[in-house]
C-alpha cells in the first residue's frame, strides 16, 4: 500500500507584534524601504524604514502555528506562499511604489567565499559543496559584502525572485540570506580594539532564532569565522559556542560574547553560557540608524537580523 501524499499546509499567519509610528503614511511608499525576514520556522517579520531620516517606523511580527505532531505529513509552507498570504491580507505590503524592497530568507544553506574567487557561473557548484540544492524548485543566488571582500552564496526558492519582481516591479526587490544581514550587522558594531589590552582582540557574536544559532567571530574589523548551527537545547548552543572557541584557540575568560535574537534576558541559555564564558552581554540594535520611540516596548537585542537588512544595500 502506497504512502499517503503529503498535505500542503495552509498558510496561517498570526500577528504577535505590531508597532507603527504615527508619522508612517503607507500612501507615501516612495519614501520608504520595506524589509522582510522569512524565518526558518515559517514565521515572518517586517519593518519599514523612512529613507530620508534612516528611521524605522514600523515593525510587525507573525508566527505560523506548527503542524500537530500526530497529524499527517505536511509539506512546509514555501517562502513565496508565506509572502503571498501576507500581501493578500495586508493593505499596503503587497502594493507597488516602494523605494526598495529587501527580503531575507533564514536558513543554514548559505556559505561565504572570497569575492576575488567568486564567479556567478560557479554559484551553484560552490553551494553544492555546502548543501544540497533541489534544481527543480531552487536556485543559487549571491549577495556581495564589499567591505569584507566576501560574497554570500545561498539557496532560495526559484519562484521567490520572480514573484517579487512581478509584485513590486523589476529591479525594486532583492533577495538575500539572513546570514548576510547578520554579517553586516556584526561588522557595523563599534570596535572594541581601542579599549582592549590584547594586541589583536577578538569578539564572538551569537544570534539565536528559529532553532538556528549563527556564530560570527570578528577580530578588529575583519570577519574571522561564521557558521550556522541547528540546535534544540541550551546545552547545544553552549557546546557549539565552546567548540568554535576551541577551534579558533580563543579563551572563554578573555573573549567577550554578544548575544542577539529571540530570547529573554533571563533565558536559560544565558544563565548556562555564563557558567563557561566570563563576559556575556545582550546586544543592541544596529548603530547609526534611528528607531521610533514605540520600539522602546521591545528588547534592543531582538529583531537585529531584520533591522540589519538595511545595511545590505
Amino acid at each position: 500500500m502506497s504512502a499517503a501524499a503529503p498535505v500542503i499546509a495552509p498558510v496561517v499567519l498570526t500577528p504577535t507584534l505590531r508597532v507603527h509610528d504615527e508619522t508612517f503614511d503607507p500612501a507615501q511608499r516612495t519614501r520608504y524601504g520595506l524589509y522582510v525576514v522569512i524565518r526558518a520556522d515559517g514565521g515572518l517579520r517586517l519593518a519599514v524604514l523612512d529613507t530620508g531620516r534612516t528611521k524605522f517606523l514600523v515593525l510587525e511580527d507573525y508566527d505560523q502555528p506548527p503542524a500537530p505532531a500526530d497529524g499527517p505529513d505536511v509539506t512546509p509552507v514555501s517562502p513565496t506562499a508565506t509572502l503571498r498570504a501576507l500581501t493578500q491580507h495586508h493593505g499596503w505590503v503587497g502594493a507597488r511604489g516602494w523605494h526598495h524592497v529587501r527580503v531575507a530568507v533564514q536558513h543554514a544553506r548559505a556559505t561565504l567565499v572570497p569575492t576575488d574567487l567568486f564567479r556567478p557561473a560557479d554559484a551553484a557548484a560552490l553551494l553544492a559543496l555546502h548543501c544540497d540544492v533541489q534544481p527543480d524548485h531552487e536556485r543559487a543566488l549571491w549577495h556581495q559584502h564589499p567591505a569584507a571582500d566576501l560574497t554570500a552564496v545561498f539557496a532560495t526558492e526559484a519562484a521567490l525572485p520572480d514573484w517579487l519582481s512581478a509584485t513590486y516591479g523589476a529591479g525594486v526587490a532583492q533577495v538575500l540570506p539572513c546570514l548576510s544581514s547578520l554579517v553586516e550587522g556584526v561588522l557595523h558594531q563599534p570596535s572594541r580594539a581601542e579599549t582592549s589590552f590584547a594586541p589583536n582582540p577578538a569578539t564572538m557574536n551569537l544570534h539565536v532564532s528559529s532553532g538556528l544559532l549563527t556564530v560570527a567571530v570578528v577580530r578588529g574589523r575583519r570577519l574571522e569565522f561564521t557558521n550556522v548551527f541547528a540546535f534544540t537545547t541550551p546545552e547545544d548552543l553552549v557546546y557549539y559556542t565552546i567548540l568554535v572557541m576551541q577551534e579558533l584557540q580563543l579563551t572563554p575568560e578573555q573573549v567577550p560574547v554578544t548575544v542577539w535574537g529571540d530570547l529573554t534576558p533571563d533565558a536559560a541559555l544565558l544563565q548556562l553560557l555564563r557558567r563557561y564564558v566570563r563576559t556575556v552581554r545582550l546586544g543592541e540594535r544596529p548603530p547609526d540608524l534611528h528607531y521610533t520611540y514605540r520600539l522602546d516596548q521591545t528588547f534592543p537585542h531582538r529583531y537585529f537580523e531584520l533591522f540589519a537588512v538595511h545595511l545590505c544595500g
